[in-house]
């Protein structure tokens, strides 16, 4: 089964699902923040305490990223067939609050994430894992690797993406297990540096201010742990499971979304909330929950389900 990649409005009422809007790190955080989310086939938004479903669909279809009140989405297709997570495939449409879906390209595309502050963004291929840049305004697509990739992250100056970058020989149905590790790419030089060595690298997401990669690897006793690297391959430091003796610290569901002063981030790891702060490295667990949304630096509102099994938010302060 593949996929339709689109972007929509939030205030649109066309018929596709939306997945949860998250405050950026450089917007104004404002207590009545709308949180759209999906369970199943249905899109519901909160703001507040009152959930509310908003639509059903047949076939969810797969959210990408976030930008203002625009999403990247991918529809399925019907009739086609996904073999695994490295063949899933979606076709790039368009779509403001005022208008129908526009196509942009009819090429599978496998990742989208969007540039900071803009609405232009960056597609991965389906088919080749190669990495292109789609302006907002011409909607035209511009290769900028000939080898495959995976795991894109752009930074927040908009300067430069992080990605696994995979053996040559990867082919569409083959996994991940042969990538070479992470590499930055220079937006401006068109260079990439290689950062590390593994293809057990993964997850890689930037520091708010754009001068360090955080990245997720196994430590010494197999444990997936959270690290951190400078931008030339440097000062490579473990950050969490430093104690062998202690249990080892949840991995993230989903990419780890960063509080608005930059100095905590909150993620999901298997229905339960938690955070860490820095510089003190402290991770809280604030309990079950999903689709963490940051209301200020000090609340964070989750989505629960009641005794009748009905959706609630909640919103919850940081110790």
């Amino acid at each position: 089964m593949s996929n339709k990649l689109l972007v929509i409005a939030l205030s649109s009422a066309a018929a596709f699902v939306v997945l949860t809007l998250t405050t950026t790190i450089t917007a104004t955080p404002k207590a009545n923040v709308t949180t759209t989310f999906i369970d199943g086939s249905t899109k519901y938004t909160t703001n507040g305490t009152t959930t509310t479903p908003l639509a059903t669909f047949s076939s969810p279809p797969l959210t990408f990223d976030q930008r203002g009140d625009h999403l990247l989405i991918g529809e399925y297709i019907a009739g086609s067939v996904t073999t695994s997570d490295s063949t899933s495939q979606f076709t790039l449409l368009i779509q403001t609050s005022n208008k129908n879906p526009e196509r942009i390209i009819d090429t599978p595309v496998a990742e989208a994430k969007f540039a900071a502050n803009t609405t232009s963004f960056f597609i991965v291929d389906a088919q080749t894992r190669h990495l292109s840049y789609i302006p907002s305004t011409t909607k035209t697509p511009t290769q900028l690797t000939d080898f495959p990739v995976v795991g894109i992250s752009i930074s927040p100056d908009n300067q430069n993406i992080v990605y696994q970058k995979l053996s040559p020989d990867w082919k569409p149905g083959m996994y991940f297990d042969n990538g070479q590790g992470l590499f930055l790419y220079n937006l401006k030089t068109k260079s990439e540096i290689q950062l590390t060595n593994t293809w057990e690298d993964f997850g890689a997401f930037w520091s708010p201010s754009s001068d360090r990669i955080f990245y997720y690897s196994p430590n010494n006793n197999a444990y997936t742990s959270l690290w951190s690297i400078a931008l030339n391959g440097t000062i490579r430091t473990q950050i969490t499971n430093t104690n062998d003796n202690t249990p080892p610290t949840p991995t993230p569901s989903e990419k780890p979304t960063w509080a608005p002063n930059g100095n905590t981030f909150v993620y999901e790891s298997d229905g339960e909330i938690l955070t860490h702060h820095f510089p003190s490295n402290k991770i809280t667990n604030l309990g079950k929950g999903t689709h963490p949304t940051w209301l200020t630096n000090n609340n964070i509102r989750v989505i629960t389900k009641n005794s009748q099994n009905q959706f609630e938010a909640k919103t919850i302060s940081i110790p």
